[in-house]
């Protein structure tokens, strides 16, 4: 009975990801969808440290096939436009980021931040749960690391690139959804919506 409900979960979350509105909503997804602050829970309870700063929320957004390319770029894209507000971390397919379309292929995410003032001339952590497929990642506009692969999770040390006072964090997500790279849950019926993009949660520690 158990797997039955799993599976039929499962199948309303694809659904609902073709629509604006979630056509077959839950008790719990009004207020997701309201929230300043998803997900704000330690990612990894085992290993929790006592500080640590959630990055989840809104960010900057623009999407599309017809941007810049976000595979491996030297240089964060210029937010300018069309600039869209997405809910990490759920992905651009996704009636909760925000955003609900399909096959964005290129995805530039920004925003900015602070760090307590305990963590001054501490060693800086930036964690990401899953980006799918391939990250770029830049700290004030420097590059500071890149990753490939949609279901692991990675860590970069952005203690050198930090400044004083406010910080600005650009991800670049590149996935071709082209049936071949792995992408989410689609399987080769297409019995799912691709999953692109921040799809896990995002956070700092030292």
């Amino acid at each position: 009975m158990k797997t039955n409900l799993q599976f039929l979960l499962l199948i309303v979350c694809s659904i609902s990801a073709f629509a604006q509105t979630p056509k077959l909503p839950t008790k719990w997804t009004k207020t997701a969808m309201e929230s300043a602050l998803p997900l704000s829970e330690y990612p990894r309870p085992q290993m929790q440290r006592a500080d640590w700063l959630c990055l989840n929320g809104k960010w900057d957004y623009l999407g599309g096939k017809q941007l810049a390319s976000a595979l491996q770029p030297e240089k964060p894209i210029s937010f300018e436009g069309k600039v869209e507000k997405i809910l990490v971390p759920y992905c651009p397919e996704s009636v909760l980021s925000g955003i609900a379309r399909n096959e964005e292929v290129n995805m530039w995410y920004r925003r900015t931040f602070e760090l307590p003032a305990s963590w001054k001339g501490k060693q800086v952590l930036l964690h990401f749960e899953a980006v799918d497929h391939d990250a770029t990642v830049f700290v004030n506009g420097q590059k500071a690391g890149v990753h490939a692969g949609g279901y692991d999770a990675f860590t970069f040390d952005i203690t050198s690139f930090l400044k004083a006072g406010s910080n600005t964090l650009v991800v670049a997500a590149h996935d071709p959804n082209d049936g071949r790279t792995p992408s989410g849950k689609n399987g080769p019926r297409g019995d799912y919506t691709f999953t692109s993009g921040i799809w896990q949660p995002v956070w700092l520690s030292r």
